[in-house]
Order: structure tokens, then sequence, then C-alpha cells
């Protein structure tokens, strides 16, 4: 996206931190296949939706026990990692997507 996309309408023709992050803002906005699998898989089961919600929105410390059900569908569907012990996001751009998914739902179940 920075090479085909913003690098060409720059005079400068060099990467800088704003690059990157307008980057991943056109990235979050877009369709693909990895955020359609990536919010399916979390629609279609409650309790990875909330452990989730309550690890990226709530902040909340959950140990990582990779024995347990969730969480290592968590981390196979590439949302959990293992760090220091406790569930850790494991890709902040699934993370920010994840993130934007959850409050528009509670956004518009608010309005309802």
């Amino acid at each position: 996206m920075i090479i085909e996309s913003l690098i060409p309408r720059k005079d400068k023709q060099e990467w800088l931190g704003e690059d990157v992050n307008n980057a991943v803002a056109m990235l979050l906005k877009e369709s693909n296949a990895n955020f359609d699998d990536l919010i399916k898989n979390l629609e279609n089961n409650t309790e990875l939706y909330q452990l989730v919600q309550r690890i990226i929105l709530d902040g909340e410390t959950i140990s990582y026990v990779r024995t347990n059900n969730i969480i290592s569908l968590g981390t196979i569907y590439g949302i959990f990692k293992q760090k220091d012990g406790r569930c850790a996001r494991h890709n902040k751009i699934f993370e920010l997507k994840i993130y934007d998914h959850i409050m528009m739902k509670t956004l518009r179940e608010k309005k309802n």
C-alpha cells in the first residue's frame, strides 16, 4: 500500500511513520478474506467473542492456558499469543479490526 498508493503521491519518495499509519488506516477500511474470516469466526463463537472483548476492549488480564478450548481457538485464528503467561493480542491490525467491529456492534445495539 505504501509503495503502490502512498509514495507515488509524494514529492519525496521516502517512507515516514505517518505512511505506515496511513497504510494501516487504508487496510482497515478494505474488505479482505482475512478480515472476513476473523469476524465470521468471532460472530460464530459467543465464548470466543466474549473473551476477545474482555481482553481487547476491557483490558482484562487472562492467563494463557493453551489447553483451554477458547484460548486455543483464539490462538489458531491468530487473535491470541502467549506473553509472560498471559493472553496477548497476536496481531495489532487484527486487534484494531476487532476493536472497530465490536465497538460498532455495541453502538448499534445501544441505539436499538
